[in-house]
């Protein structure tokens, strides 16, 4: 499937090089994302939490030849998951800071439906504050980290509402991810990303504002890691 997936970027790019040739300009998209969202986390063994909410934001970049498509987002954040006790006046503080990369190319097969290809690389930078509330010890920190990446393709679309500056948009797609974390072998990490928005025009400028709602999950073929992101989404974007 990930060999089926690279010929068909290759496909794409040739594609979308031709059209660009092709088209006297391109239209290019520049913006700004944010995800609130709650993480829920589960790891065999002894991890099975939900976080606070936070707060995922970052740029975001698009550009459209003909019926041709790509897109950039970057976004980072920092989630924190309740304590976890380990004897008592002894506790775990847990601050995950996650950054998600993703890059899509597609084409329009149709004026209201599209398809396409991409990858994407989460990376996630763990502390764990070990905190003894009877003073008998000084705080203890550590770190680790892991990552999950791999490609994906997917199908989106769009609903302009006639007579008026709204439309919706959204997205559904599958993710070949591998899950690379310390002291283990990677593990296939599959999972899907959904994501529904609204958004406006504004009148008199190239410019949009969404407001949605995105989820995405992912797990281990052997359920050891099991993981739910979720929350709403809001974004606005200028075009040239």
């Amino acid at each position: 499937m990930k060999k089926m997936l690279s010929t068909l970027v290759v496909i794409l790019v040739l594609g979308y090089a031709t059209s660009a040739k092709a088209q006297e300009r391109p239209q290019f998209t520049v913006g700004l994302k944010t995800w609130i969202a709650i993480w829920d986390e589960t790891i065999a063994g002894g991890f099975d939490d939900q976080s606070d909410v936070g707060v995922m934001a970052g740029p975001a970049f698009g550009a459209r030849s003909g019926d041709f498509f790509v897109g950039v987002t970057w976004l980072t954040g920092t989630f924190n998951f309740e304590d976890q006790p380990i004897s008592p006046g002894v506790h775990a503080e847990l601050e995950w800071e996650r950054t998600d990369l993703d890059m899509i190319l597609g084409y329009n097969f149709h004026p209201r439906i599209g398809g396409f290809v991409g990858y994407k690389h989460i990376d996630v930078q763990q502390t764990t504050t070990v905190v003894d509330t009877t003073g008998v010890s000084a705080p203890i920190i550590s770190e680790s980290d892991f990552n999950a990446f791999g490609p994906g393709f997917g199908v989106n679309f769009n609903y302009p509402l006639e007579g008026t500056r709204f439309f919706f948009t959204g997205s559904l797609s599958y993710l070949f991810l591998e899950l690379d974390s310390e002291n283990r072998p990677t593990e296939d990490f599959p999972g899907f990303s959904f994501d529904v928005s609204g958004a406006y025009i504004f009148e008199g400028l190239p410019a949009s504002a969404t407001a949605g709602y995105k989820i995405q999950t992912a797990k281990t073929d052997d359920s050891r890691v099991k993981e739910e992101f979720s929350g709403l989404t809001f974004g606005v974007s200028y075009s040239f």
